[in-house]
């Protein structure tokens, strides 16, 4: 029995914020959950090695799952260039991708906690013009409902699986230079109301989204929007935040998927 078909059951949130219980698109079934190709992505070495693989992978690989790591680089464009080469000649049944995140609010998201990415788009994509920022829809040059996108978005329709791991999904936003000037940031804000800034996730959504590939985007939240004083990070506690919810969704799979 496939994984979405077990749990065609389970209610899925639409974008708009209903809830319906039905199967996903036949494009996204996948094959036998107990015998699942997991690729789990980062940008970086220190964000891998900081989710203390060496604990869990193995014995993970050993279960009922096959993991493969993939070092991506980083930005949006040395992940989505290594996503469209390794996703068609690997095939991975679930794309996980695991990195460090900013928060636009550490009140309601606070630092050294772990979110699921909902929606994604790329902030920095545009023309600073003398009556303000457009960007590359406002433009012309894109549709904001021409697929991968909805009203703009990159949507992740496996939600569910945040709602079994009780994860929080939240909006994220791709820049190509973390923000840091205060102008920007509000901006950002009255502009798409974002959670959560990193420079991969965009990248991640589109890629996987444009070959049916199924996707995870984990944050583990290490620094506040703006702040380049590094000894206010919790880089430590955010990436111990993420390898806590990547285990957790992992454990669900066959646990929810195999009736």
């Amino acid at each position: 029995m496939g994984w979405l078909v077990a749990c065609r059951g389970a209610k899925v949130r639409t974008a708009a914020g209903n809830e319906k219980g039905h199967s996903l698109p036949q494009a996204y079934k996948m094959r036998d959950i107990r015998s699942m190709r997991i690729a789990i992505a980062t940008a970086t070495r220190l964000e891998w090695e900081g989710l203390k693989p060496d604990a869990w992978a193995t014995s993970l690989s050993t279960g009922p799952h096959h993991l493969t790591h993939w070092l991506t680089g980083v930005g949006l464009l040395h992940t989505a260039c290594s996503l469209a080469a390794r996703i068609p000649s690997e095939r991975p049944d679930l794309v996980v991708q695991v990195g460090l995140g900013g928060s636009f609010n550490i009140h309601k998201h606070p630092l050294g906690t772990a979110v699921g990415i909902l929606r994604e788009t790329q902030a920095d994509l545009g023309v600073q013009e003398s009556t303000g920022w457009k960007d590359a829809f406002q433009m012309g040059g894109m549709d904001p409902h021409q697929p991968p996108y909805l009203d703009g978005w990159l949507v992740n329709p496996h939600q569910w699986l945040w709602e079994l791991a009780a994860l929080p999904m939240v909006k994220g936003v791709s820049v190509n230079s973390v923000s840091s000037e205060p102008y920007w940031i509000e901006a950002l804000v009255q502009r798409l109301q974002p959670d959560v800034e990193s420079m991969e996730g965009a990248a991640l959504h589109a890629t996987c989204l444009m070959s049916t590939t199924p996707f995870l985007q984990i944050r583990g939240l290490s620094n506040r929007i703006g702040e380049r004083d590094k000894s206010q990070w919790r880089i430590a506690e955010a990436l111990e935040a993420a390898r806590a919810a990547l285990q957790q969704c992992l454990a669900v799979l066959p646990e929810n998927g195999i009736r």
